[in-house]
């Protein structure tokens, strides 16, 4: 791509490869210098605006990210993915009408779950005592999330099935408003109208007024917390320091295990892991913080994770479904995020707005961990010093 565009520096097609070819590179910079010369070769492309608005948001500078999305969109009002990409912008500056609006085209991607055959999608109108499967064709995290609205499908008169992924079934099943909870890829009950779980918020219309506050989660019947968790820990802290790695937008969430030494080292604050997967190895590294102690095989479901949470005096955990979880809960929760995070984060917060328990540590800069860790562990030892009477 390289040698293209140095043969044929007016042609866009080479600069568009090699935004691409930076961002899976990891060097995003380059990458936008990149897309800006695709807009200069290409100015009447939708794409090359709502690429470099991609890039851009992920910078952090919302607004030009906006402009870009918005003027790929003056080109191709019909342009898919330009839309979506501005439904991001929009939500991670607050704007829930015009973001949840723009989501909706998201419906159009080739990549998007095909709707259930044999019933009409529901309007946002009154239910009447009909049966609703609001389904889930997003992350467990998203799940968990907007799993608060269903409570609002129910006041409309419906009888709510929810459709989550394997593991969340019975944690989903305490939220208000869910009568029926279903595994994504089996069978439904018998339903008489569906609607995608993303989209409840813009069939209702809702503001920020209108969202329903945590806690909406409960523990389980019958689950458990693990048996680590009893008897006099002093303070106890969960901890999670990575989503799946699988995931390439990982590399910006996941913190290396053993730049959380510094919350190890606090004295009367005991660690305990709630990792799962792959990840949860680094606790057998040599570099391992010492004395953090693993729950993650004792957690077979989220159920568990719940139990796990409810015993637990404060979860710290990286932009994952855990602190989903835990601030649907309305338990304790700081969550470490990287310069770049998902939309519902916003930017510059230290509060979040859909859950009022979690306080939010962000990277002042891309790659930049020890800034946020340091502040939490300050934190940390203050809200260690305002315990009393330790568990």
């Amino acid at each position: 791509m390289e040698r293209a565009a140095a043969l044929a520096p007016d042609w866009a097609e080479p600069a568009f490869r090699l935004g691409h070819l930076r961002y899976r590179q990891d060097r995003q910079a380059e990458s936008v210098t990149f897309f800006r010369r695709a807009v200069r070769l290409a100015p009447g492309s939708p794409q090359a605006h709502t690429n470099l608005g991609v890039m851009l948001r992920r910078l952090g500078d919302l607004a030009e990210a906006t402009a870009c999305h918005e003027r790929a969109l003056a080109l191709d009002p019909g342009f898919v993915e330009g839309h979506w990409n501005l439904s991001h912008t929009l939500l991670a500056q607050g704007d829930l009408a015009r973001g949840f609006a723009e989501a909706e085209w998201r419906l159009r991607r080739a990549e998007t779950p095909p709707p259930p055959s044999g019933s009409p999608r529901w309007d946002g109108g009154p239910l009447d005592g009909r049966r609703i499967l609001l389904t889930a064709e997003q992350g467990i995290g998203d799940v968990v999330h907007f799993a608060r609205f269903a409570a609002l499908v129910a006041a409309r008169g419906g009888r709510v099935v929810l459709e989550c992924h394997a593991g969340l079934e019975r944690a989903m099943a305490t939220v208000p408003g869910v009568e029926h909870v279903v595994t994504i890829g089996g069978p439904p009950p018998p339903i008489d109208c569906w609607a995608p779980l993303l989209s409840v918020p813009f069939l209702l219309r809702l503001d920020w007024d209108g969202v329903p506050v945590a806690p909406y989660v409960a523990v389980p019947p019958g689950a458990v917390a693990p048996p680590e968790l009893a008897g006099r820990h002093g303070l106890k802290v969960g901890l999670v320091w990575s989503g799946n790695p699988d995931f390439l937008e990982n590399r910006d969430r996941a913190v290396p295990l053993p730049l959380l030494a510094p919350l190890a080292a606090i004295e009367g604050v005991r660690l305990f892991s709630l990792q799962k997967g792959g990840p949860a190895e680094a606790l057998r590294a040599p570099d391992a913080p010492p004395g953090i102690v693993d729950l993650g095989p004792r957690l077979r479901d989220f159920a568990d994770t719940a139990a796990a949470i409810a015993a637990l005096d404060l979860v710290v955990s990286v932009d994952t479904s855990v602190p989903n979880l835990a601030g649907a809960m309305g338990a304790p929760t700081w969550a470490l995020l990287g310069h770049h995070c998902d939309w519902r984060w916003m930017r510059d917060h230290q509060d979040c707005r859909w859950y009022p328990s979690m306080r939010l540590f962000r990277q002042p800069e891309r790659g930049d961990w020890t800034t946020p860790i340091a502040r939490l562990a300050t934190a940390l030892r203050a809200r260690r010093r305002t315990v009393t009477c330790w568990r």
